[in-house]
């Protein structure tokens, strides 16, 4: 939900993109630090076996992170100032619905599949589970893109409606 807020933000005010792009917190060398500084704390949780209600400083912190790394993404991409095309354009629309949608469907599929996939591949059993929830996640937003309500709810623009040139009959 806070993913779908921030999106949903970004969207009502993308012509203040430019403008909140600058913000220390978006800044490169502070997204950066703060990465490093929530690997740390991950780190110490689990080398110093650390069983407190600290235990949950890394989520927290990732949490954190993960908002703000989101919005850095954004930011960055808009700095670029890539020329749109269909690739470009269907990345962008597509990235909110697949990235809300594949937490869900990669739970549910790791639940389905956990007696199928042998233990013993812990990488195979990540990647058929995450394949599938980005999979189902696209899916998803095709189906999403055709639904006027749902489309709206995830902030996808409708379709431009191109305007062909008027013909005049000859004389």
């Amino acid at each position: 939900m806070v993913f779908y807020a921030a999106g949903y933000a970004l969207y009502l005010n993308s012509d203040q993109i430019p403008q909140q792009a600058r913000s220390i917190l978006v800044n490169t060398k502070v997204v950066a630090a703060l990465g490093l500084a929530c690997w740390l704390v991950f780190y110490a949780i689990f080398h110093y076996n650390i069983t407190s209600s600290l235990k949950y400083l890394p989520v927290l912190c990732s949490s954190v992170f993960s908002v703000i790394f989101s919005y850095w993404v954004v930011f960055t991409f808009e700095k670029l100032r890539m020329k749109e095309s269909r690739l470009v354009k269907g990345v962008v629309d597509s990235a909110l619905v697949i990235y809300i949608m594949h937490y869900p469907l990669v739970i549910t599929f790791a639940w389905l599949l956990d007696g199928y996939l042998p233990d013993a591949l812990p990488i195979t059993y990540v990647a058929v589970v995450t394949t599938l929830g980005l999979i189902c996640s696209a899916a998803l937003y095709l189906l999403i893109k055709q639904l006027p309500l749902m489309s709206l709810l995830f902030g996808l623009k409708p379709a431009r409606v191109q305007n062909m040139p008027a013909t005049h009959p000859r004389s």
